[in-house]
């Protein structure tokens, strides 16, 4: 995985994009606003929760695309392990390469490596669509502030 890890990486890093980094990004308080406090944001505030919640964003769909490649080499390196072993097993296709799998153990690693990498994604899914949401409505406050301070 360490491999795969640093290939992942050289590739983003080939291609301009930063490496992901653990942040701190402080974004909790935007989760959960009220009426009231959205309110009391200023025009500044809101532009700050933007930039953070966009750079949380960002971190969260790299976190998942990179969990996505590893899920699919996984799988495709499970697979091309044991494709000569199966009319060793009966049953259906899926059944007989299921059980393949299992009996050899590093199909089954790379098995186990790709039922993680799918938690880890069914965990994130829609997660940095909604906090873009969020942060397209705080552009939409801002706006609307920007407005308002323009009439008054």
């Amino acid at each position: 995985m360490e491999k795969l890890d640093k290939i992942l990486d050289s590739y983003k890093q080939k291609v301009g994009l930063p490496a992901a980094a653990v942040h701190d990004f402080n974004t909790a308080q935007y989760f959960n606003m009220s009426r009231d406090e959205l309110h009391r944001l200023s025009i500044e505030d809101c532009a700050e929760a933007v930039f953070l919640l966009n750079s949380l964003a960002y971190h969260i769909q790299m976190e998942y695309n990179r969990q996505l490649a590893i899920h699919n080499w996984a799988t495709r390196a499970a697979k091309k392990q044991v494709i000569n072993k199966l009319d060793n097993y009966y049953g259906r296709w899926d059944q007989q390469e299921l059980a393949a799998i299992k009996d050899d153990s590093y199909a089954s690693d790379l098995d186990k490596a790709a039922r993680e990498s799918q938690i880890r994604m069914d965990s994130i899914n829609f997660s940095a669509s909604a906090i873009r949401f969020l942060s397209d409505t705080l552009i939409n406050l801002q706006k609307a502030k920007l407005g308002k301070n323009r009439y008054e």
